[in-house]
């Protein structure tokens, strides 16, 4: 049998607006058989036939086989249940009496929906506050016990640049306008109720409308272009081999003296306790469009004593020479460009060593900050021109002071 399928165009908690919107498909030789954001009717539909919602009992999401007989006998069949809130009776008799005789009556029905919205409000209310004290507490609290130089503070014009993806911005207003939108139901719902229960009339209903239709088509846009942003998202982020990576990074075969391998090439095949040591990561971001971190951890091909593991600081030749280099390479907006780099050398740091910072001025850069910690090999460096950065953290025999001619190259 043939299904037609049309967009709701009334809430679903606007109880006398749908059951007289069924009505007027019925008119139209349409039946429900199912209803939700989109409601799927087949044809042989008999004009003239009422609909009625009842509340859920409180015995699940099926009517009672009493409930079922006794509506049976005033004239009344079940057709369907619609969300996890009601029932859905019809009769095609003229002469049925109603499900609920009197306004009491039918406001009563509704109590045990009423009190649920009532209890979710609360508990959404409480969920809320939550959220918005534990984003409180990580802005003033120090991000870790570990960190000898917290900054609070410093990370947020690298979440700025964070949250500037498309899923977040897509997906922040949808979260708001679903909230909106369940708000005005619910306090439609509790209003017919607490009407109903006093023995006063219903509140004129909304009826069926173009805009709430239009409203709830466009939110269902936006959930798909949500969903493929997401996809999107993760799709650029996973990591890429660097050697299938074409954009422009600083090699650390170019940093140092000695001869290096990757850990792959070492081992004569894929490692799987190296497998992150020498790859790329993108990010997607409208507010930073050029974004990628590359990671390089390699190793000498003279090998020296293994008991102690491997080091970047290799004593001589005592114990295996692999050096780290890990970099951030950022295009943005010009003004926001240093205050992000900053931001990125924060974030990549190091919490549990005490860094000395120094800002050289290097002609032809808006900004050059070099990085060191005196009792270990690690060494940092952010710089910036125009909309360009770079972010360099490594950790080897070299020094980045000796090499920024090179650094800088990522943007000049």
């Amino acid at each position: 049998m043939k299904k037609v399928r049309k967009l709701v165009p009334v809430s679903l908690y606007d109880i006398p607006g749908l059951e007289t919107w069924l009505e007027e498909q019925a008119n139209q030789s349409l039946f429900p058989v199912r209803i939700g954001t989109w409601a799927v009717f087949r044809e042989g539909g008999v004009p003239g036939t009422r609909f009625r919602l009842d509340a859920f009992g409180n015995t699940g999401t099926e009517p009672t086989a009493e409930q079922l007989e006794l509506y049976r006998q005033y004239g009344w069949q079940y057709a369907l249940p619609i969300g996890r809130a009601f029932f859905l009776f019809y009769s095609t008799d003229p002469e049925a009496v109603e499900l609920h005789t009197d306004l009491q009556t039918r406001g009563m029905s509704l109590g045990r929906l009423a009190k649920q919205l009532r209890s979710y409000k609360i508990r959404t209310f409480i969920a809320w506050g939550i959220v918005l004290l534990l984003c409180l507490l990580s802005l003033l609290l120090p991000p870790s016990r570990f960190d000898v130089q917290p900054d609070r503070f410093a990370i947020l014009p690298r979440l700025l640049a964070s949250l500037c993806i498309p899923y977040v911005l897509i997906g922040v207003p949808v979260v708001i306008l679903f909230r909106l939108r369940e708000l005005r139901q619910q306090r439609m719902l509790l209003d017919l109720h607490d009407r109903l229960k006093a023995g006063e009339p219903p509140a004129p209903s909304p009826g069926p409308s173009r805009s709430f239709a239009r409203t709830e088509l466009a939110l269902m846009v936006l959930c798909i272009l949500f969903t493929l942003s997401m996809a999107v998202q993760f799709a650029i982020q996973r990591p890429v081999r660097l050697e299938d990576f074409s954009a422009p990074y600083v090699s650390l075969t170019e940093l140092e003296e000695v001869p290096l391998v990757t850990w792959e090439e070492l081992d004569g095949g894929p490692s799987s306790f190296h497998e992150d040591s020498y790859q790329v990561r993108r990010r997607l971001s409208l507010l930073v469009p050029v974004w990628y971190e590359v990671t390089q951890d390699m190793v000498s091909p003279q090998l020296g004593e293994m008991s102690n593991g491997y080091s970047p600081d290799p004593e001589g030749g005592k114990y295996t020479y692999s050096p780290d280099l890990d970099a951030v390479y950022a295009r943005t907006l010009p003004a926001f460009a240093p205050t992000l780099a900053r931001s990125i050398l924060h974030e990549e740091r190091l919490v549990n060593i005490y860094w000395v910072y120094e800002e050289p001025d290097l002609p032809g850069l808006d900004l050059a900050v070099l990085a060191h910690d005196e009792d270990s090999p690690w060494q940092m460096a952010a710089l910036v021109k125009g909309g360009r950065i770079a972010v360099y953290r490594y950790a080897g025999q070299e020094r980045l002071a000796d090499h920024l001619d090179l650094l800088a190259s990522m943007v000049q």
